[in-house]
């Protein structure tokens, strides 16, 4: 018997992990934060802050697109004062720093977190999204300062993908080509074209504070420019599928290659880890019920492929895992 149902349990999980993921991660900025400032109303910052996270969580409404928090609304995760955050990743480890991290930082253990690798806010948007490639890994979240405007630009040959992005409203998302392309101060521009601007394409007078990614669908490679040096990064490979673009999603709010290219790392060790686990699964079903149209030997081994590094068997995962009648799925 197939275990559709399945499906409902992980939407009740997802609605628990989230919140949980929120109230955990908002409590500790807000906590460390004010014992660093050392003020007299730290309980009750914690509190109303809590409070306001507890109350945005309760709505998160899961679906394809994820859930998220808009800033504007009632319920917005907003800090009430400025905050300095920046985010370091190295190897398998990333943290969020406070004021440079001298005193008040938070260590990430599970969550994939994209955002700029430096911003000052006093709120954030965020977004949380399941990564399935193909079966659930873990959520990625990503964070953005609610002053940035993102557009994205397409060329012909680019436009139908684009347009069909499924990104949250809580950004301020803009889809347009490149003639139409007028951006305003405190943007990020991320182009969806067959080749990369050059250099003086992205002299900009009068404007400030901009970034800007260059995506190559053809190769599923994001670079990112650095303004200090005034070059394009190398590119960096992600990967996405018809079902799931969540880590394209990180190059739009990511404005540093080192950081975006960590967290693509840091969330494939977590995708190897998953797969060894389901493996195992289905070797342990192949034990229990050895019909051969149930093919548990051959997910195992392909599995065992993913798990090593051969990222190019996902869709023929996915298709053995929905074969045979009345077989018990393995994820």
């Amino acid at each position: 018997m197939n275990n559709r149902g399945e499906g409902e349990q992980f939407n009740w999980i997802f609605v628990i992990v989230s919140g949980a993921i929120i109230l955990g991660f908002f409590i500790m900025f807000t906590f460390k934060y004010v014992e660093l400032q050392e003020k007299r109303q730290d309980v009750d910052t914690v509190r109303f802050f809590g409070g306001k996270v507890l109350s945005a969580s309760s709505k998160l409404q899961v679906g394809s697109g994820g859930a998220s928090v808009d800033s504007n609304e009632q319920e917005g995760l907003r800090f009430g004062y400025n905050v300095n955050l920046g985010y370091r990743c190295s190897g398998n480890e990333s943290t969020i720093l406070i004021n440079d991290g001298g005193t008040a930082w938070y260590k990430l253990d599970d969550e994939v977190v994209f955002m700029d690798k430096s911003m000052k806010v006093n709120a954030l948007d965020l977004w949380i999204l399941p990564w399935s490639y193909p079966f659930f890994v873990t959520n990625f979240i990503y964070l953005g300062d609610p002053k940035t405007n993102y557009y994205l630009v397409y060329d012909s040959n680019n436009k139908v993908f684009v347009e069909n992005l499924d990104i949250t409203s809580a950004f301020k998302i803009e889809k347009l080509n490149k003639a139409q392309l007028k951006p305003k101060s405190n943007s990020k521009i991320i182009y969806f074209l067959d080749n990369i601007p050059l250099k003086q394409e992205l002299n900009f007078k009068n404007l400030t504070n901009l970034d800007f990614v260059y995506v190559n669908l053809k190769k599923n490679e994001a670079s990112f420019f650095n303004s200090q040096d005034k070059e394009w990064s190398d590119p960096i490979k992600f990967y996405i599928n018809e079902n799931n673009k969540g880590q394209l999603f990180g190059a739009v709010f990511s404005n540093d290659a080192g950081t975006f290219s960590c967290n693509i790392q840091r969330s494939l060790k977590k995708l190897k880890s998953v797969s060894n686990i389901y493996s195992k699964r289905a070797e342990l079903l192949g034990q229990l019920d050895r019909r051969a149209e149930c093919h548990y030997s051959e997910i195992s081994k392909t599995l065992n492929k993913l798990s090593s590094g051969d990222l190019n068997l996902v869709d023929a995962i996915n298709s053995q895992n929905l074969a045979g009648a009345g077989c018990i799925w393995v994820f």
